[in-house]
């Protein structure tokens, strides 16, 4: 893999690269009620740093975490830093079925459709993230599986018989837009391919 994976999770439900500056976290897509479905937000901060990744919460995002969370005892705790230069990038829908033991995100997208998200880092004109776009998709689409929480709902609390979390793509797109010949493919559906997958706890 062009980057090196340096995602660290400061925050539960954040992934952020401070060597690339950016930032993943998954969110509820709008009007979907359904736990199923969360979009992968790619954003982009040159201010975050490795020792500037969180901050306290200023008076009107507590005010408004009391308001609304359904976990007011964590209004205290820290948050994402985030600058008035701060981007959103591209992003990317997750798709998932009821899981057994394995909770298995897929990229619904065809090859154009990645294509198109993708653009979305080109024109960020931000080095090296413009000029490898293709190699930061998929370097942020394999990450997800660190992520401990989708759409504010912690994925163990929700899941607690899990055991792995993986996520797939369709074998298309890993050959047309990745460029993987030979991508592991998922035994249990033709058509996928897994890229990363996690044992939960790990």
């Amino acid at each position: 893999m062009l980057f090196e994976d340096n995602f660290v999770q400061p925050v539960i439900g954040w992934l952020i690269d401070p060597v690339l500056k950016v930032r993943l976290v998954a969110t509820a897509p709008r009007e979907s009620y359904d736990f199923d479905q969360a979009v992968l937000v790619i954003g982009y901060d040159p201010k975050l740093s490795p020792d500037r990744l969180t901050e306290p919460r200023s008076d009107e995002s507590r005010a408004m975490h009391l308001a609304t969370s359904s976990f007011p005892h964590t209004s205290d705790e820290l948050t994402i830093f985030e600058s008035d230069q701060f981007a959103q990038l591209t992003t990317v829908d997750l798709e998932w079925g009821e899981p057994d033991d394995v909770l298995r995100l897929r990229v619904p997208y065809d090859s154009e459709r990645m294509k198109l998200k993708i653009w979305g880092l080109v024109q960020a004109s931000v080095p090296p993230i413009s000029q490898f776009p293709e190699a930061l998709m998929l370097y942020a689409i394999k990450s997800a599986v660190k992520l401990d929480q989708l759409r504010m709902v912690v994925i163990k609390d929700r899941f607690p018989k899990l055991k792995k979390i993986e996520v797939l793509i369709r074998s298309g797109v890993a050959q047309e837009v990745f460029g993987l010949d030979e991508p592991q493919s998922a035994d249990f559906e033709p058509g996928w391919v897994r890229l990363a997958s996690r044992e939960i706890g790990q």
